[in-house]
């Protein structure tokens, strides 16, 4: 998905140049205006097929964290998995929750993921997940409150998976 987020964000910015040497430069040679328009037009549709998988991954699947449990359903409801904390090994989680990232850091990749890792019967397993808004952040973090208060095995780390 983060790989997705930030094609997408180049493909918006690479059609600007073909578009500004367009507008600049009144005597721009015929097959020059050509090869720009045509970058534009790859690039536009380029980006709209990427809009449509980032859609099509948002759209099927959210996740839904509590004292408990961590369920995953489907946009209609229907639940996919659930995971009983309780059997969990461990939990190793970001130092920070955080909103997603601003543009220029999705340009370039370095974006902060939002992710719970899960020790549970010698397997690990990664669930990466987006926050909308700062509300979510802050009720997360006290969701992990409460889990440390119940004793579950919480590790925190920076290193991004």
């Amino acid at each position: 998905m983060y790989r997705l987020i930030q094609r997408q964000v180049w493909l918006v910015l690479i059609p600007t140049l073909p578009i500004a040497a367009l507008i600049n430069f009144k005597l721009t040679p015929l097959w020059l205006s050509i090869v720009m328009i045509t970058v534009l037009v790859l690039t536009t549709i380029w980006s709209i097929l990427t809009q449509k998988e980032i859609n099509a991954l948002k759209d099927k699947r959210f996740i839904e964290i509590d004292e408990e449990e961590i369920r995953i359903r489907s946009t209609k409801g229907e639940q996919f998995e659930m995971i009983p904390l309780s059997n969990v090994e461990e939990l190793i989680l970001p130092n920070e929750y955080s909103v997603s990232e601003i543009f220029l850091k999705q340009l370039f990749g370095k974006v902060k993921k939002n992710y719970i890792k899960l020790k549970q019967n010698e397997q690990n397993r990664i669930i990466y997940f987006e926050l909308d808004s700062e509300y979510l952040v802050n009720q997360l973090s006290d969701v992990v409150s409460s889990w440390k208060r119940k004793n579950y095995n919480i590790i925190r780390s920076n290193i991004s998976f």
